[in-house]
């Protein structure tokens, strides 16, 4: 899966077509730097320091997917299943990490439009599981839980992100499919959409909670987890594509 990168320039906009002559000469640069080979080391600081986020909500282009994952917990079987879903125009490739198993080899998902494929994962022997899934755009979904039912009798509840392109947002569905009510804590990792709070569901319903992503230009990251099933996480980040390019940064 690869492309030529085409989709970073807007061809359309003057400062794109005069973008080949603000490029720096490459052939003197390339003949300095292999003369360099194994007689210079780049200097490092002592203290290296972890990089970080820059604030704002930088400029985007639009990008043909449209991704879905969707997580079911079989406290039976002791199986999590995983659907990784492309309604978008383009192929695309999910990595998933199991991060219980770090010395796995990660799992790749190869989905073409349309398509869907699933994946399994058995979380009898680890009483739980902790999986990563990372795709395009931006794309994140981190699923964890326990796979046993605790004493008051309450089991892992369930989350799912759609999105809703005519209302310019994403609409979580949380589905308790236990014998007791509980309580659903959403918060927001990054971004201002709103989306906070905490949502009581009944014993064997769902509730449908829809958020509006404009003022974050479409991009969202938000963390759900269960008050009564601790362990319990589905974050949710990424980009809802709205078939149109993003060409003004947001403010800080």
């Amino acid at each position: 899966m690869c492309g030529d990168l085409t989709s970073l320039f807007d061809f359309n906009g003057p400062e794109s077509l005069d973008i080949m002559g603000q490029l720096p000469p490459v052939r003197s640069l390339a003949r300095r730097s292999a003369g360099r080979l194994d007689t210079w080391t780049p200097p490092t600081k002592a203290l290296p320091e972890l990089p970080f986020q820059r604030r704002g909500i930088r400029p985007s282009r639009k990008l043909p997917y449209e991704l879905t994952v969707e997580s079911r917990v079989d406290l039976v079987a002791q199986k999590l299943e995983i659907a990784f879903i492309n309604i978008g125009e383009a192929a695309a490739v999910f990595h998933v990490y199991d991060r219980r198993h770090l010395e796995h080899i990660l799992r790749r998902y190869t989905v073409g439009p349309g398509a869907s494929l699933s994946g399994f994962w058995s979380i009898a022997k680890d009483n739980g599981y902790d999986i990563w899934v990372l795709g395009p755009g931006g794309f994140h979904r981190h699923l964890a839980g326990k796979n046993i039912v605790n004493a008051l009798g309450f089991a892992d509840p369930e989350a799912r992100l759609s999105y809703d392109s005519v209302a310019g947002g994403v609409r979580l569905t949380l589905a308790n499919n236990a014998s007791n009510e509980t309580t659903i804590a959403i918060r927001e990792n990054a971004y201002d959409n709103g989306a906070e709070g905490l949502i009581l569901v009944p014993a064997h319903r769902t509730h449908d909670q829809f958020y509006s992503l404009q003022g974050s230009r479409f991009w969202y990251d938000v963390s759900v987890t269960a008050v009564e099933s601790p362990g319990f996480v589905r974050r949710f980040a990424g980009r809802m594509e709205m078939s149109r390019h993003l060409t003004q940064a947001a403010p800080p």
